[in-house]
């Protein structure tokens, strides 16, 4: 989204947070059908560069993105194009419902809609839309109910914020040919093909903020960020363990969450946070099971089309899937506010490098009654190309946003 500029240009993926940036170069074989990670890299920032998704040095910024990019795994970057992250907690993204109308109306009314669910007026965004469902489209045989209005796709942000990244990148000679919300370039990454047939719930757990996306079908639906972070683990035990940033990685990854030694006194020290994060994703669960993101894209596999191209061109078949329960009351009983119904999410995909914490997803998914696992971002790419000296070190899960950057083609 956010496509600024048209040609079609080979393009890199750059994912700019506040704590690093992240480089991922794809190359893709038409003729093999396939898609091979040939560059890539990441590079931290100090603290208070960039926060909040806001830039606070432009020029620091810029020379560690300039001197990075001659620093990559792989193969040498060429272009000076690339596709861009935008920070998800400077984003509105969420799907908005229209009556039926004729299609070239269609503009007018996302745009007034749109400006009635974000706090600032268009003349401060930029904002972009795709329709993901028609009012032709496909029944519901579970709810019994027609798809009687568009179902349109909406994603905001600031126009500061994309001028602040815009000016930065022009500043070291780049074209960002693209500016696209994290929660769109994970998806793209996390899933194959690029499709969940039922709705699924990603959980970035990045460096200074999780990101909380669902994603039904071939669209995101809805997301929101939260402050409890992969980064917030680290702090505490690097702290508690008057250790380095780098030894307590090593531990969250070696140790991780135990019932007994160094995994139980980790347990402890992040139980807090840990508490916190399920209370966030329970409760965005439950908004998102009470508001009106009633499903139109719960499929079967597509019968007419092999490779997945656009909903237009597959024959889908909606189905059934019951309800899921996510929490119990104290007494054990199941919490009716948390029967997720036919909006249910049956299962969670963990990406970020918070995500490494050892004995996470089976804390959560512990804790929530629905199946956690980490995601695979490399589950769309065949080969990793080697570094001259051999396979550099690579954490697919810090990777994420920027593989997903990278396989967009505008």
């Amino acid at each position: 989204m956010f496509n600024f500029i048209y040609p079609k240009l080979e393009a890199f993926g750059l994912d700019i947070s506040d704590r690093s940036f992240k480089i991922a170069s794809i190359e893709i074989n038409r003729k093999r059908k396939q898609m091979d990670l040939v560059s890539y890299g990441v590079f931290p920032f100090e603290r208070g560069f960039i926060e909040s998704g806001r830039i606070i040095s432009k020029d620091k910024v810029g020379l560690i993105i300039r001197d990075g990019l001659s620093k990559i795994h792989g193969k040498r970057i060429a272009t000076k194009a690339a596709v861009v992250s935008l920070p998800e907690e400077q984003c509105f993204v969420r799907v908005i419902q229209l009556p039926p109308m004729p299609e070239k109306e269609l503009s007018e009314a996302v745009a007034a809609e749109t400006e009635g669910n974000i706090p600032m007026s268009l003349d401060e965004v930029y904002y972009d839309w795709q329709v993901i469902t028609r009012p032709d489209g496909v029944a519901s045989s579970a709810s019994g109910e027609n798809t009687k209005h568009f179902d349109v796709l909406v994603a905001a942000t600031p126009k500061e914020v994309v001028e602040e990244y815009e000016s930065l990148l022009a500043g070291i000679g780049l074209l960002p040919l693209i500016f696209e919300p994290e929660s769109f370039a994970i998806a793209r990454a996390a899933l194959r093909n690029r499709i969940s047939y039922s709705p699924l719930l990603l959980v970035d757990l990045g460096e200074t903020h999780t990101t909380l996306a669902i994603v039904s079908g071939t669209s995101i639906r809805v997301t929101v960020s939260v402050s409890v972070a992969g980064g917030n683990f680290t702090d505490l035990i690097s702290s508690a363990f008057k250790i380095s940033s780098e030894e307590a990685e090593k531990k969250k990854r070696e140790h991780g969450l135990g019932q007994e030694g160094e995994g139980l006194k980790i347990f402890k020290i992040l139980e807090a946070p840990l508490i916190d994060l399920v209370h966030q994703i329970k409760g965005y669960l439950a908004f998102y099971a009470s508001h009106s993101f009633h499903e139109h894209q719960v499929w079967t596999l597509a019968v007419k089309t092999p490779e997945i191209k656009t909903m237009g061109s597959f024959d889908f078949r909606p189905v059934s899937r019951g309800e899921v329960v996510i929490g119990r009351d104290a007494d054990g009983k199941e919490n009716q506010a948390t029967r997720l119904g036919m909006s249910g999410i049956s299962r969670i995909f963990l990406t970020g490098g918070g995500a490494n914490l050892a004995g996470l997803p089976e804390y959560l998914s512990a804790s929530l009654k629905i199946s956690v696992q980490r995601a695979n971002p490399l589950i769309n790419i065949t080969h990793i190309v080697n570094d001259k000296e051999g396979v550099a070190p690579f954490d697919p899960m810090t990777y994420a946003t920027a593989i997903g950057l990278a396989m967009h083609r505008p």
